[in-house]
């Protein structure tokens, strides 16, 4: 039940200890403090602003890495078995891709995911300042 939920994050707290650096907030000698969570080795610098998730696209990357003849039937069953450009686990809907190359073995990948499979492409990352700013 929600009445029973103890959240984990809490926006204000974050705020509060970004906005002290003095002992208000930060235990005085303790292992975790504004410089070891913030400051530039710190373990929050950055945050997950939202996740990148499709559904219905098709997608066409044109790269002119010039693929090697010997090797672009190895470059196609990777693309087309999903370990790039998108690495997925197949199974029901989800993706599928194709490469092509032209003469000079530019490669041309195809990757359509059908509409109903929403996939996670990636998450935006932002510094952790561009929420105080």
């Amino acid at each position: 039940m929600l009445r029973d939920y103890t959240p984990w994050f809490n926006s204000g707290a974050l705020g509060e200890g970004y906005a002290n650096k003095d002992n208000t907030v930060w235990k005085s000698g303790d292992a975790i403090t504004w410089d070891s969570t913030f400051g530039e080795k710190g373990n929050l610098q950055r945050y997950a602003a939202a996740p990148v998730i499709v559904d219905g696209i098709t997608m066409t990357m044109k790269s002119s890495a010039g693929i090697a003849q010997g090797s672009q039937e190895e470059f196609k069953a990777a693309v087309t078995a999903g370990v790039w450009p998108f690495f997925e686990a197949h199974g029901e809907g989800g993706w599928s891709n194709e490469a092509t190359f032209d003469d000079s073995g530019d490669v041309t990948i195809t990757s359509t995911c059908k509409a109903g499979n929403p996939q996670i492409l990636g998450v935006i990352v932002l510094p952790i300042t561009s929420i105080f700013s």
